[in-house]
């Protein structure tokens, strides 16, 4: 994967992560883990939400406010468009306690619904 198109794609530990919850959707790029893990195939951020969102019903918003960056996930509208989290104070800003950027509030998202699915919690 070129350099330039990397922040297009999530981390490659998340990656893995979702491999494990049998993320199975096709994958524009791959990286070559080594003799443990051999070729790992890495997911847009698009099509990873999209996957969480269609396997699952649960909906991620990451939104800026005045004092940073934050995320809150939901069901779908079918399921009641219902709030399930959202990141509240867990944010790299000390003094907002939001995040200071997008991807990094985009990355707390996507670790937190792999935590769900993971835990099988409220679902």
């Amino acid at each position: 994967m070129e350099k330039k198109f990397e922040k297009e794609f999530v981390p490659v530990d998340l990656a893995l992560r979702l491999k494990a919850l049998r993320f199975d959707e096709p994958c524009m790029a791959s990286r070559d883990m080594g003799n443990n893990h051999g070729l790992i195939q890495v997911p847009t951020w698009q099509s990873a939400f999209r996957w969480f969102r269609e396997k699952y019903n649960l909906v991620h918003t990451v939104y800026s406010n005045a004092s940073g960056y934050i995320w809150e996930l939901h069901y779908n509208k079918e399921r009641g468009g219902t709030h399930i989290c959202d990141s509240g104070e867990s944010g790299d800003c000390e003094m907002s306690g939001m995040f200071t950027t997008y991807e990094k509030a985009e990355i707390s998202c996507l670790t937190k619904l792999i935590e769900i699915v993971e835990n099988e919690k409220m679902l």
